[in-house]
Formats: structure tokens, sequence, C-alpha cells
């Protein structure tokens, strides 16, 4: 089992069998351990009920403010009741260490452990669980909240391993979070740069419909067994993210047809205001592609041509000029050449076109060799799947 998938390369919290949390949450075995957080199974001693219970690292007390915003959204986040998002019973901080949250006990395992064994999902199948995901994050959405980390290790397949009945979202209150440390002065994670959206690459603002793209990955990743874009390094993953066109899902996998092409590759739009306006409106679109409302998927409307991503602040046009000038390879699909001479006219690209702290723009790193960038692992591999592929 596994609640969420967490950062390695750092040690994770202290935690022991037997301790009590919050005055109430005896610890009992791991389910999942990693970089930023232990999952724990353990008992309600006020209830009797089963729970988990995640522990995450007290760098997250280090900073008072950032501490009382993740708590704010926490708290945010456990007001969502909703059949497809896991629900958070408590959460609080532990003395001397870092916030916790109690969590009900799930039974399955992620679509990225799925993924990870079966490498797709029959359509119908995934069509399904993709309109129960929308479902949960439409809820949010209603509630203030944007969940910012979509991605397989985030959906929670309920039920026989392999044969899944149901879904649940994850770490809601806890991706924003999560998300600022998996992208790092080091360069970002490739697991979570893969499903990033254009306005998360260059540090402009989220809305909902920046999950409506991540789900669109998701969708993408399940259904033809690879993701959209095919690259070794996270620079240009994340310029193709922010530049590039998605293929159509029919070309890598013929069998799909053309209602899950109309479906993704709406979510998939460069420019937020050309994908679908809500979550609402993905999932009325997987809904008739199940059959469940009349006609065909009918897609978003083109509002911007061509569709182009436009950054919205000045940190966001050089980011966009810098992945455009020479992080990109020689094969990306560029939006269009007036879109990307447009924002390379801002100014040279600078050095390191990030904020101290940001968390969502793109870093560029030194390689060995002294290269900015991915040295030769910009090159397209040919086809070869790439590591952050399988993610």
């Amino acid at each position: 089992m596994k609640h969420g998938a967490a950062r390695g390369d750092d040690r994770p919290p202290v935690s022991r069998p037997g301790e009590i949390v919050g005055g109430r949450y005896v610890l009992e075995e791991p389910l999942g351990v990693g970089g930023m957080a232990v999952v724990r199974c353990a008992t309600d001693r006020v209830t009797g009920r089963r729970v988990a219970v995640k522990l995450l690292s007290a760098r997250f007390a280090a900073q008072p403010e950032g501490r009382e915003r993740f708590l704010r959204e926490l708290a945010a986040a456990a007001a969502i009741e909703h059949p497809n998002v896991v629900r958070i019973f408590a959460h609080g901080e532990r003395p001397g260490g870092g916030p916790y949250l109690v969590m009900e006990l799930l039974r399955g395992e992620s679509l990225g452990d799925y993924l990870r064994r079966h490498t797709r999902m029959p359509r119908p199948q995934l069509l399904a669980l993709a309109e129960l995901a929308s479902r949960g994050l439409l809820a949010a959405h209603e509630s203030g909240i944007v969940h910012r980390d979509v991605k397989p290790d985030n959906l929670f397949l309920l039920g026989p391993t392999g044969a899944p009945t149901g879904l649940k979202l994850l770490d809601f209150g806890l991706a924003k979070i999560m998300a600022a440390e998996a992208i790092t002065v080091g360069g970002v994670v490739a697991g979570t740069c893969a499903y990033l959206a254009p306005e998360q690459v260059v540090g402009d603002p989220v809305d909902a419909r920046t999950d409506v793209y991540a789900l669109g990955v998701v969708m993408f990743r399940a259904l033809t067994g690879r993701l959209p874009f095919l690259t070794d390094s996270q620079r240009e993953m994340l310029a193709r993210h922010a530049l590039g066109h998605a293929p159509r899902p029919s070309a890598l996998e013929p069998s799909l047809g053309a209602a899950c092409d109309t479906i993704v590759l709406s979510a998939l739009r460069k420019n937020p205001d050309n994908r679908y306006a809500s979550m609402a409106a993905l999932r009325d679109d997987l809904d008739r592609a199940l059959g469940r409302l009349p006609g065909p998927p009918r897609g978003a409307p083109l509002a911007r041509v061509p569709d182009a991503y436009l950054p919205g602040s000045a940190l966001a046009r050089s980011t966009l000029a810098f992945l455009a000038g020479d992080g990109a390879g020689a094969d990306l699909d560029v939006v269009s050449a007036r879109s990307v001479s447009s924002v390379s006219s801002v100014g040279s690209a600078p050095r390191s076109p990030v904020r101290r702290g940001s968390s969502t723009a793109a870093r560029p790193r030194r390689s060995s060799s002294g290269a900015t960038g991915g040295g030769s692992s910009r090159r397209r591999r040919g086809g070869r799947r790439s590591s952050s592929d399988r993610r």
C-alpha cells in the first residue's frame, strides 16, 4: 500500500511503533517510507478505528509563515467530503517535529503502482477511473483548492490489486508544499516534472485548469503506455511542457480512437484558455466517451490561436525565453515561431530565471562537463523509454 510518493534524498521523520500521536493515535507498522514522510498504520484509542497516519519531516516547521499557511490549507482540505477524495480525520503537529495528518486506511494500490506493472490500462477502465478523479478534483475546486500535483502516485485505486473498483485522490493540502520540496535548487524531480502544466513550469499562478492539464497527462500515460514527451533531461521536459505539442494518443495506440484524442488533447493545450474551462466540462466529456451522456466528446473550443502559452509576468517571460532559447532540443515541436520570438524579445535569457525560494520555475543546472542543462541527454533518445516515462 502506498499513500503517495515522496522525494527520497533526505531522511524521513523518525517514528516508532507504540508512539502516540495527537494524544490518541497509536502508531503501528509502516505502510510506506519516503524522503519527506513516513506513513504508518495506527489505531484510534478513542474509537478503535484503524487509520493511516502520515508524518512529515520537521523541516516543514522551520519557517513559521510557511507552516501556518500549510496548516490552514490542510484544514481546508480536511473539510472536503467526497467519495473520491481520501478522508482526513485529524491533523496537527508533533512536539518538536513536523506536521501529521490522520487519514482513512485504504486497501489497494496507486495508479502509479499499477502502471509500473502493466504499462497501460484498458481504455474503458481508465476512462471510468479518470471520470472518478475528475469528480474528486471538482469537489476540491468548488472548495477553492487546486491540487497542483495530480499524478499516478496520487490516484489510489480501491479494490483487488489489478482489478480496481474505485478511486480516491490523495495528498490534498499537501500538494503545494510537497511540490515545493520536489522542485529545488538541484533541479526538478522527474516524476513531478512530467506532469507540470506550462503555468507551473514558468511560475505563473495556477487554477483549476492546471489540474485539468495534469489529469490529461495522466490519461495520456495510462492509455498509451508512455508520457507525452520522452526525454531524460529535466530541463527539456520542462521546455516540452511549456512549448511542445503532445502527439495524438491514437497515433501511438490506434485502438483508442478519436474520442480519446479529443479529450486528452483538449486537456493538454498550452494556453489554459484553450483547455476545458472547468473540471466539470472534462467530466462531462468523459461521461460522453463512456456512453453516459449523449453524443461524442465535444472537446474544448480554441479561444486563442495559435495555442501557445502566454506568460503572465516578467519572470515567467524570462523563464519561457530561457527554455525556448537552447534548452528545448533540436526536435522540440515548438508551438509557433511567432510565440517564441515574442517571448524572446523580452531580453536575453538570465542565467537563472528564478526567484529565490520559487518552487515552480525552471532552474538551469551545471552538468559535470560544465554545460548548462542536461548535457548529452538533451538529444532525443530515439524512442527509447526514459527513466521519467516509468513514472
